[in-house]
């Protein structure tokens, strides 16, 4: 499940960018802090999976937090690695989400724009959901409906056609799924989007988070 391909050639570099604070913080990024701030102290470890770059690391290190960075894209993970050398707090792992869980587990588990991109719902959010010892966030599209959908990425330099799921996640069958892992689940709106439709690539797609806690 490679990402560049369908995100475009030029993502590696504005995801560096992302990570050098040369493109100031993502909007997720400070509404999953304002989340998390009660929780946030030295020692806490946050999992982000679908991390890229660990781009995300940036807004949490000020709390003394361990970070643990799970992403796919070993071209990504290189730049982060190049990045963070030398960093005790910081810790990278190359893995398919959607083909096991991960060896590792945190306090805190996010992830933000990956779900949708996988084939299905299914097991990648459980293989997350189990990692997750005190709360998971998850940002992604939902819908009263699940729609899974691919189709061939339009960006630049995808000359071989590869393909992109967009997918929609039903609220339901998300809750439901997180509580049989031991999560209880409520629905918060988008920071960024305000949980309206946006037009996404010609698709209508809504932001939500879910926030689930370990019972």
């Amino acid at each position: 499940m490679s990402f560049i391909p369908v995100a475009g050639t030029d993502y590696p570099e504005i995801a560096r960018q992302r990570l050098t604070g040369e493109i100031e913080e993502l909007t997720w990024l400070r509404q999953f802090r304002e989340i998390l701030r009660p929780m946030l102290r030295p020692g806490i470890t946050i999992v982000d999976f679908g991390c890229s770059t660990a781009y995300a690391y940036r807004s949490f290190a000020a709390f003394g937090v361990r970070y643990v960075g799970v992403d796919f894209e070993p071209a990504l993970l290189d730049i982060a690695a190049a990045h963070f050398a030398g960093e005790p707090n910081v810790t990278l792992l190359h893995h398919d989400i959607t083909a096991a869980p991960a060896e590792v587990s945190g306090d805190i588990v996010i992830c933000s724009a990956m779900l949708e991109h996988c084939p299905t719902l299914s097991p990648a959010l459980e293989n997350m959901a189990a990692a997750a010892q005190r709360l998971f966030l998850l940002r992604t599209f939902f819908g009263e409906a699940e729609l899974i959908e691919s189709y061939v990425a339009p960006v630049p330099g995808n000359d071989a056609g590869a393909m992109k799921f967009a997918n929609v996640y039903a609220f339901a069958d998300v809750r439901a799924r997180l509580a049989a892992c031991g999560l209880e689940t409520t629905f918060l709106t988008d920071d960024y989007t305000g949980s309206r439709p946006r037009i996404v690539q010609g698709r209508e797609r809504t932001f939500h988070i879910a926030r689930a806690e370990r019972s």
